[in-house]
């Protein structure tokens, strides 16, 4: 019975044996395998079966073969334990190498497909293995028999590729770039070798990049990168940048010149150790530039800073212009600064010497008129806002003493003794006050918080130096007499005009009481008021041919008589004021007489009168009718201006009628004769204006023929009164009559009046019975 059981026990160990064993070999060997090795096996399990029979049959005198069975059923234990056993093993080692496989596979896919060729080669460069990228660059086909790389580069490179290959394998190079032409395209590609040793041997796998772009993008950031620091270093100006701590990373050529120190010793430093404010160079204050780099990291923007006072390492003082830019990287996170330092000292010297020269006198160094205005300017606000008294003393010297010292010395003396004279000055004020030389022989004062009485002594002592002082000039003494005006600046005072104009309304008061004297000036004096207005009307006229605030109007000249049916016109000026207001000839022609300013009147008349006939303004008129003042006709350039502007405008010179009076005619009689016969033989007219207010003499007449007579309104207007004036109109219009001139009565008021000089025979009239003054708009800015 045992025999038995030890024969069932191992066939069922047989069969489970060859179940799992059945089950390896499928699994290593293949389907082919596994039928081979499972036919036999089960032949054997078949054989074994028959063998368990005759066992069976002859029991119990088997018992050597049951010795047999048992020993057979060991061994098949022991077969069936190591196949479960080895199975998991087998199993990993066919999964490690299907990963293999599939590693492969991808690195063959990965090689295949990437743009970076690739090639294996023994450690002599002979080709073994490449991938379709190198075929693509390098036209490799399967077929060619390069088997080297070096053969696909020209000879001349073949000894920079042996060293490079050298170093590359020995690790003393991490790459190798060169250049090579693929398809008629010049490439730079870059080399990358890695030496393999595997089973004892040698070789070598290479990728091979197209950095074309690459290199073209280096060679361009190169370029840039050596433009910007050729020009660092050429311009003028330092540059420094810095960190966001203010420490020092570059400096340019210039920087360093500025700092005194070379680029090696400033690194990293801080700005604040290199750069110091002189805070006792200027009043204005100059923050240190390390501040001027907070401030613009925290506004994130350019900041420039004008005239920062600074002192280098050296102890140097510069002033320069500052512009503080931060610096951002990709991610827009500010890293620090860019400061351009220009030094401006020498243009702020230059500036400086420029603006002393602005306002000072060159011969006596004292302030001029323009450095005084600026003065006043200051005093002036803080007086607005305060209660503080100023004063404006205008001190004028004797023009006839000056004048003979000049004859007599020459300019040299008049000179010396007005450098005399600004000391004398000097001496007398103190330092807060200004001393101002504004003309060749007036000076002005300007006293700070100071009280009439004070300045009442001031000239006072100004006019006993005077007194007392005798000016020499080779050898020779001169007496020098002096007239002091002297106006308070307040709070009250409206303009700087007005207190300036009022101290030289009180000099020129002084001037009337008597050599070296002085007048105070009050607004409730009437003399002092009466002047002041004068100045004011001056100043005011001044401004308005400074700007050319002036219109133009026409008045219509009529024919009375029926012989003429022209029309005629007077054009007539009107200054404008600064508020807008329309300013009468009366009340700014007799103080531009006075001083000389007609010419600049009349030219300016003349010439827009021109002007508007050419642009169709005054087409309609026969001809224009245009007043010359006497001074204007004394110029003996005015007649060439005139040539030129009829030049100039192509009018006719018939739409031209100049009208100029008795006394301008007497006074500048050849001038006079000569500018009349040259524009008459062209074909202007000339009409004799205001005829019987002067000193009328039938010589003139009869000398300067002129085209019309123009009797004065006075006697016009009182003919149907005075039958004086009547007869004296009608004489005047006889005499023109006479001399074959036309007649003009001015001033017709009313419908009588025009009856009455109509009937006397007068051809023209002119008055508001007729037409009042009209603007002549569209006024050409000829200027």
């Amino acid at each position: 019975m045992l025999v038995i059981a030890v024969l069932l026990v191992s066939v069922c160990i047989q069969f489970v044996s060859v179940y799992f064993a059945l089950r390896l070999i499928k699994k290593i060997g293949g389907k082919r395998v596994w039928v081979a090795l499972a036919s036999a096996i089960f032949l054997m399990a078949i054989r074994r079966s028959i063998s368990l029979y005759y066992a069976i049959q002859a029991y119990p005198l088997v018992t050597q073969k049951l010795q047999a069975e048992i020993v057979a059923l060991i061994i098949s234990a022991f077969i069936l334990t190591a196949v479960i056993s080895i199975g998991p093993l087998f199993k990993r080692l066919l999964g490690s190498e299907r990963k293999l496989t599939e590693q492969m596979q991808r690195n063959q896919i990965f090689l295949n497909t990437t743009h970076d060729a690739f090639m294996s080669a023994d450690i002599n460069g002979q080709l073994r293995e490449v991938n379709s990228a190198f075929r693509q660059i390098f036209n490799y086909l399967p077929e060619s028999k390069v088997r080297a790389f070096s053969e696909f580069l020209s000879p001349s490179k073949h000894k920079e590729f042996s060293v490079a290959w050298t170093a590359l394998l020995k690790n003393k190079q991490n790459y190798y770039v060169f250049s090579y032409t693929s398809n008629n395209k010049e490439l730079m590609l870059e080399m990358n070798a890695k030496l393999i040793e595997s089973d004892g041997e040698q070789f070598v796998y290479a990728f091979i990049q197209d950095v074309t772009e690459r290199e073209r993008m280096e060679a361009r950031l190169f370029k840039q990168k050596e433009r910007a620091q050729v020009t660092l270093e050429s311009i003028a100006d330092g540059v420094i940048t810095t960190d966001k701590s203010g420490h020092i990373q570059f400096v340019n050529v210039a920087a360093e010149k500025l700092i005194g120190q070379p680029h090696v010793r400033l690194k990293h430093k801080k700005l604040k150790s290199v750069f110091c404010i002189d805070c006792g160079l200027r009043d204005n204050y100059s923050p240190p530039l390390h501040a001027l780099v907070k401030e613009s990291i925290k506004q994130q923007q350019t900041l420039t800073f004008s005239e920062q006072y600074i002192k280098n390492a050296n102890g140097d003082i510069h002033c320069f212009d500052v512009t503080v830019s931060p610096l951002k990287s990709r991610d827009k996170v500010t890293t620090g600064v860019v400061l351009v330092l220009r030094d401006v000292t020498e243009i702020r010297q230059m500036e400086e010497e420029l603006s002393y020269q602005a306002t000072h006198d060159p011969l006596t160094s004292l302030i001029n008129r323009y450095g005084f205005e600026l003065r006043i300017a200051r005093l002036f606000e803080s007086a607005r806002n305060s209660t503080d008294e100023h004063a404006v003393l205008n001190i004028s010297l004797d023009l006839d003493q000056l004048q003979l010292l000049t004859d007599s010395g020459g300019l040299d003396a008049k000179d010396e003794v007005l450098i005399q004279v600004s000391h004398i000055l000097e001496s007398i004020v103190a330092k807060k006050d200004c001393v101002s030389r504004v003309d060749h022989s007036d000076f002005r004062v300007l006293f700070e918080n100071v009280s009439v009485k004070k300045v009442e002594q001031a000239a006072k002592e100004i006019i006993k130096k005077f007194i007392e002082r005798r000016f020499e000039w080779d050898s020779n003494p001169y007496e020098l007499n002096v007239c002091v005006g002297i106006a308070m600046l307040t709070r009250k005072t409206p303009d700087i005009a007005s207190v300036l104009s009022a101290a030289e309304s009180a000099c020129y008061v002084a001037k009337n009481n008597g050599r070296n004297h002085f007048y105070i000036y009050s607004d409730k004096d009437t003399l002092s008021v009466e002047r002041h207005g004068h100045i004011t009307r001056l100043q005011q006229l001044q401004s308005a041919i400074e700007e050319e605030r002036f219109k133009l109007f026409k008045q219509p000249i009529i024919n009375i008589d029926g012989k003429d049916k022209h029309n005629h016109c007077e054009v007539l000026i009107r200054m404008v004021s600064e508020t807008g207001e329309i300013i009468s000839p009366v009340n700014f022609l007799p103080v531009a007489e006075q001083y000389h300013l007609m010419p600049v009147i009349d030219r300016w008349v003349v010439k827009k009168t021109f002007f508007l006939i050419k642009n169709s303004n005054l087409s309609e008129e026969s001809h224009c009718s245009i007043n010359l003042s006497g001074q204007t006709l004394g110029d003996k350039t005015f007649l060439d201006e005139v040539l030129v502007l009829f030049k100039e405008t192509k009018i006719a010179y018939s739409k031209i009628c100049f009208e100029i009076t008795e006394t301008a005619l007497i006074s500048n009689f050849k001038v006079a004769q000569t500018f009349i016969s040259t524009l008459r033989a062209r074909g202007c007219k000339f009409s004799l204006d205001d005829f019987g207010s002067g000193l009328s003499s039938f010589t003139y007449l009869k000398n300067l023929p002129v085209d019309y007579l123009k009797i004065d309104g006075s006697f016009v207007m009182s003919v149907l009164k005075d039958e004086k004036d009547f007869n004296l109109v009608k004489s005047i219009h006889q005499i023109g009559q006479f001399m074959g001139m036309k007649t003009v009565a001015e001033f017709i008021e009313s419908e009588e009046l025009l009856e009455c000089i109509r009937k006397m025979g007068i051809n023209y009239a002119q008055g508001y019975a007729l037409g009042k003054p009209e603007e002549i708009l569209d006024v050409v800015n000829v200027a």
